[in-house]
């Protein structure tokens, strides 16, 4: 990793910026939600719990923390699995894990993730969360976004 034109380096910076942005605006972000310690302590933990089961490849724990309507959609461990591993594969064994700014949008409470997978690449990963009638947080979507890579 050698010094890059200061040039370069904005340009990089301003284009993730750009792509912060324009997925920020396509889940429809609204101000930071003012959530107390407790509340940010139970999403993080939940999502943390999933994706440590995810890396364990243990289905139905990870299974067990998705939102009712997921459970809905998807009526078996196995099937939910198989989708993750196609669709989200970064959050399956990210190297490194940054839980960053919890965000109310139209799809509802998000947490916000930078994760860096395998092969080194920055992403983001937007889940969205969502109570059951016990109140307890889950998954219900999750999007994440490829950014540009540091390296030329």
């Amino acid at each position: 990793m050698g010094v890059e034109p200061a040039g370069e380096y904005d340009e990089r910076i301003a284009l993730m910026r750009a792509l912060i942005l324009a997925s920020m605006i396509a889940l429809g972000v609204s101000p930071a939600v003012a959530l107390d310690r407790t509340e940010v302590t139970a999403v993080r933990l939940t999502i943390s719990q999933q994706m440590d089961a995810l890396k364990k490849e243990d289905a139905r724990a990870a299974f067990a923390i998705v939102s009712p309507k997921l459970k809905a959609r998807f009526t078996d461990s196995s099937s939910f699995m198989t989708m993750v591993r196609e669709q989200f594969p970064v959050i399956i064994n990210p190297q490194i894990v940054s839980f960053d700014d919890i965000q109310q949008t139209s799809y509802g409470l998000t947490q916000l993730l930078r994760l860096v997978d395998a092969r080194g690449e920055p992403w983001l990963a937007f889940f969205v969360m969502e109570r059951d009638k016990k109140g307890r947080w889950g998954v219900a979507n999750v999007v994440t976004v490829r950014l540009p890579s540091y390296e030329a």
